[in-house]
């Protein structure tokens, strides 16, 4: 006759064995950006792209990789003081995803938090000539004419960064998407170097108010 302790685990490991289960693929089970975002109030649609070059010794650009992402965002409460302004700021959260017209075999984690912020908020006196050109006269390609506000933001190709004001705010020359009410091409004046390459990132941006 069984001992009672040997009859005990033979009962425990047949009822552990009755509740097994597969083990779940990870492809199948991978959270998706709408996930994330469960209670949060969509307002912002987009595109980012990041393009890493490299520089040769005569100082022409090649490309390393593409990396693209759809944008998801919603508003968001910014303390003024952060942005270096008051009652300026209409402000987004923006988390990333990246597309099937990627084709970097690396991604780019975070989140970003920007600030859209009338021009007359610049700080115009610490600016180079080269910034007050950007906010002043450049229009992009995808730009309908020169900026409207700029960005302040606590992200860059590098990662989750400082506040700093960082990009021209342009209205988007193709306009907003359908259910959309405007359309903006917010682009840095700087590349970031990183790891990967050095990286000129920009974004379109829908917002439905």
């Amino acid at each position: 006759m069984p001992r009672p302790s040997l009859l005990i685990l033979a009962l425990a490991t047949g009822l552990l064995a009755g509740c097994a289960y597969p083990p779940l693929a990870i492809d199948e089970n991978e959270p998706e950006l709408g996930d994330a975002l469960p209670e949060r109030e969509i307002v912002a649609e987009g595109l980012l792209r990041i393009d890493f070059q490299w520089r040769d010794d005569d100082g022409n650009w090649h490309d390393i990789c593409d990396l693209r992402s759809d944008i998801q965002g919603w508003s968001t409460h910014v303390d003024p003081d952060d942005i270096g302004c008051s009652g300026c700021a209409e402000a987004f959260t923006l988390v990333f995803e990246a597309n099937d017209e990627t084709n970097c075999d690396f991604v780019i984690p975070g989140a970003a938090t920007v600030a859209l912020t009338r021009l007359e908020f610049f700080p115009w006196s610490d600016a180079t000539d080269y910034m007050v050109e950007r906010l002043t006269e450049h229009v992009p390609d995808e730009a309908s004419g020169p900026a409207v506000y700029y960005a302040a933001t606590d992200w860059s190709p590098i990662g989750e960064d400082e506040w700093d004001e960082r990009m021209a705010v342009h209205e988007l020359a193709a306009g907003p998407d359908d259910g959309f009410a405007r359309a903006y091409h917010l682009r840095p004046w700087y590349y970031w170097n990183t790891s990967e390459g050095s990286a000129f990132w920009n974004l379109d941006l829908h917002l439905v108010e």
